[in-house]
């Protein structure tokens, strides 16, 4: 099978008078599999993950992409599908498996993708289904056991299930509020349910139906369904 090719803007400029437009370069992603999250560190870094296991990182800007090894190679790893992934630097990143029951999970490698660590297992199997993880941009640098982060999964016995990590993704814990006891799902295929951690102090989920919203303030991170 040909290999998947997907887009990488590497260079952004306005499109003012005077200035040129934004350029962007088709790039080989060198595998097969279903490409459905990326994340640029610095515009040289950037990682990439998808189906079959299947996780890619770059060191020089898309240039080339180099296949990482999979998760659980030996178990089950081939059959996750990663729809999300959140790096740090070239060393160190998070991986979200998104899936029916027990195949939601979350990996972390800090010796760039050569290991893994299985950091989260879905705790609602058989049920449960994670849809987006972020962490917040400001802490990517600081040291490995810190940094805030947000967890999105459907709902699970009429809650939504939204998780907490306050180290980096070492631990999570579940968040609890009445105000999440609504019976929705989120839209999973490629980490944008959580819309930025911003100022506006709203956290905005949408139900499977579309005709159900929700407002929630909780440190000012925006959750969204697409």
């Amino acid at each position: 099978m040909q290999a998947i090719r997907f887009v990488l803007m590497i260079a952004l400029s306005g499109v003012a008078a005077g200035q040129t437009a934004p350029v962007w370069v088709m790039q080989t992603s060198g595998t097969a599999a279903g490409l459905r999250g990326i994340d640029s560190v610095d515009g040289a870094v950037a990682w990439a993950s998808g189906t079959g296991g299947t996780v890619l990182r770059t060191t020089d800007g898309g240039e080339h992409w180099t296949k990482c090894a999979t998760p659980d190679a030996a178990t089950d790893g081939a059959t996750l599908d990663f729809r999300g992934v959140q790096a740090w630097d070239a060393q160190t990143a998070i991986v979200m498996a998104s899936g029916p029951g027990e195949k939601s999970r979350l990996y972390k490698t800090t010796d760039g993708c050569g290991t893994w660590k299985l950091i989260f297992k879905n705790p609602d199997t058989p049920n449960g289904f994670f849809d987006s993880l972020h962490l917040m941009v400001e802490q990517r640098t600081v040291r490995d056991d810190e940094g805030f982060g947000l967890l999105l999964g459907d709902s699970v016995r009429g809650e939504l299930s939204v998780f907490e990590t306050r180290n980096g993704g070492h631990t999570w814990t579940r968040i609890h509020d009445p105000l999440l006891k609504l019976d929705a799902g989120a839209f999973a295929a490629s980490n944008q349910c959580i819309a930025g951690m911003n100022s506006t102090d709203d956290l905005v989920i949408s139900g499977k139906a579309g005709d159900e919203k929700l407002r929630v303030n909780y440190y000012g991170h925006s959750l969204v369904s697409g």
